[in-house]
């Protein structure tokens, strides 16, 4: 399931921290959605749906994983697939968690210790890219608890490079 910036923007109700919320909805009382727990509940009903029309087709989808900033930066969308797809086999959280940074605009780059890092695409009208350096550092707080997971896989991902060429 590949979407614009501007549906994500939309989704994840752009401008908002990716920090879970500790409020509670006066109308409903419970917590109110972050932007990953609603990109985990629309990727949970488009797969439902389509389990319950092509089943087949459901199981090899859920081992599909998409470069949603590819329109963006596609100059290293080989390497945000192979980062999203080791991510993905180590923790399905830090793989949401990188594949949201990467959807509103991240690219990566090399990184002379971690072998790559990860840089914000800024543009200020915000459909392609974060519309300001201070909106990205906000958002990728999400990202602190993975830390040394998220260093591993960089250092990975710059070794297989190297291999790959």
């Amino acid at each position: 399931m590949q979407m614009g910036l501007a549906s994500q923007g939309k989704l994840f109700n752009a401008g908002e921290s990716a920090e879970p919320r500790r409020e509670q909805s006066s109308r409903q009382n419970k917590p109110l959605d972050t932007p990953l727990t609603v990109l985990q509940r629309v990727e949970q009903q488009a797969l439902k749906q389509l389990k319950m029309e092509t089943p087949e087709l459901a199981k090899l989808a859920s081992k599909v994983i998409i470069d949603p900033g590819a329109d963006i930066s596609p100059e290293d969308s080989e390497l945000w697939l192979w980062l999203l797809t080791a991510a993905e086999k180590r923790d399905t959280e830090l793989h949401a968690r990188l594949f949201y940074i990467r959807g509103a605009g991240a690219k990566l780059e090399r990184h002379a210790t971690y072998g790559y890092s990860i840089k914000p695409i800024i543009d200020p009208e915000g459909k392609k890219g974060w519309t300001s350096l201070d909106e990205y550092q906000r958002e990728r707080q999400c990202l602190v608890a993975y830390r040394m997971k998220l260093i591993e896989l960089l250092q990975e991902l710059w070794a297989w490079r190297k291999r790959e060429s």
